[in-house]
């Protein structure tokens, strides 16, 4: 955007004082003429900078569930597509429940027994028979094989995976047939419950940022529009700045520069009108409240611009 301005102000000055020379060129309107793009390009860089920071490392993020087997065994049926919607608490796959039905019947069938054998001890101790210390041992075998049969009953409704929220699933390739191991990820499950944006923005324009501040940005996917947000939190961290457990003393060649925060928006989705696909990107920038207002209309003249070219189809564009 910088560029096109610039050329743009070039290609002005260019027609209005050689071209057509509408204006004499001579030292006070050279000095003019460049003191008037240091002065923008001056205010681009601090004062927009400072009282509204900006982003062009921004996109779209939801919460992704690994959906996992909780025991192993083969797949019996999948019940969703890739990218098809999907409602809470409907069926994902199922997974063969032979091996577990098989073993809730041998629970079943103790209980059963362990049961009537409690029974009819109860009966030998109320005739005095046998000994009372002896029907608590029967009524442990009771409860140890109750504890089975709840344990199978669990784990044969765990066959069964449910969706976790409102969603789809990326990249489906669980089939009928395949061998799961246990626990292993099967399926990833994208919420479309909760959409946020995340911003990087570097961190000399961050010291009057704070959550509940207007928001505006703008999708490379949505050419001409421009949606706006509210701030929700800065993230206190980041991963270059970790130092990890160990025995060696961190390298000081291994320590990365550090020149942007994250910054995390809650997006409404029915409120925007528009689907917030996961991973689309684009710019964006936070109106701090801080200097004049003009800063914030320079901004979002900017943002509107930006949103424009996005017209513009670059196939050279990365």
């Amino acid at each position: 955007m910088e560029v096109l301005i610039t050329l743009a102000y070039v290609f002005l000055v260019r027609m209005v004082f050689f071209d057509y020379r509408w204006l004499p060129w001579n030292l006070f309107t050279g000095l003019l003429v460049w003191g008037l793009y240091a002065a923008a390009a001056l205010t681009e860089i601090i004062l927009l900078g400072q009282y509204t920071p900006y982003s062009d490392r921004v996109f779209v993020e939801r919460p992704v569930v690994q959906i996992s087997t909780y025991l192993g065994g083969q797949v019996e049926e999948v019940y969703v597509e890739a990218e098809q919607h999907i409602k809470k608490g409907e069926p994902l796959y199922k997974m063969d429940p032979a091996p577990i039905q098989a073993k809730l019947d041998g629970a079943n069938a103790a209980l059963a027994e362990a049961q009537q054998l409690f029974d009819d001890s109860k009966k030998l101790v109320e005739k005095q028979v046998l000994a009372a210390e002896a029907l608590k041992l029967k009524r442990d075998a009771v409860q140890a094989a109750q504890a089975d049969v709840d344990k199978y009953t669990y784990e044969l409704q765990q066959t069964t995976a449910y969706a976790p929220s409102d969603g789809h699933v990326v990249n489906l390739q669980l089939r009928p047939g395949q061998f799961a191991r246990l626990k292993a990820p099967v399926m990833s499950f994208v919420s479309s419950e909760e959409a946020y944006l995340v911003m990087a923005v570097r961190q000399e324009g961050l010291q009057y940022v704070k959550p509940g501040q207007e928001i505006e940005f703008a999708l490379t996917m949505y050419p001409g529009e421009v949606f706006s947000t509210t701030l929700s939190h800065l993230v206190h961290g980041v991963g270059e700045a970790q130092l990890f457990l160990g025995g060696q003393i961190p390298l000081v060649s291994s320590i990365k520069e550090i020149g942007y925060f994250a910054l995390v928006a809650r997006l409404d989705e029915e409120k925007l009108g528009k689907d917030m696909v996961f991973g689309a990107s684009g710019i964006a920038a936070i109106n701090t409240g801080e200097g004049a207002d003009v800063f914030w209309l320079l901004r979002r003249i900017e943002l509107q611009s930006e949103s424009l070219l996005n017209y513009l189809y670059n196939p050279f564009k990365g």
